[in-house]
């Protein structure tokens, strides 16, 4: 009997892969049951943890994707990234509803910081 490779299959190798490559790159790590990480008045699931040394000892914080720190600190998901983050974002693959797309990780608290920068500016607008 010959095993068949489904298109899921294949699928689910590739993200496995990515998963594996971006720790292997980067010491970040795919989280597969997340938890909910809040900031401000919106909430979002973690899919990624940095477990990198960035000269302090193990990070341990969470990655947000582009379109989840879009949605957290604007309030929209395009047309958006960090002007200055602390730490450099992560390149990785991820699935998106329209299929593969390459999107960045930011760190919980680059993505803080800029949400509070939002909120200082909107309350200086009025």
């Amino acid at each position: 009997m010959t095993a068949t490779l489904t298109f899921n299959d294949a699928l689910i190798d590739h993200l496995a892969y990515v998963a594996d490559k971006a720790y292997e790159e980067h010491r970040v790590r795919r989280i597969a049951d997340g938890r909910l990480v809040q900031l401000g008045h919106v909430a979002v699931i973690e899919q990624w943890r940095c477990e990198a040394d960035h000269g302090w000892g193990q990070c341990d914080e969470p990655l947000l994707i582009n379109e989840q720190a879009a949605l957290l600190v604007v309030g929209r998901t395009w047309d958006y990234a960090l002007e200055q983050p602390t730490m450099p974002p992560v390149w990785v693959q991820v699935m998106a509803h329209d299929g593969l797309q390459e999107t960045e990780l930011y760190h919980l608290s680059d993505v803080s910081q800029d949400f509070r920068k939002v909120q200082q500016n909107r309350k200086a607008n009025g």
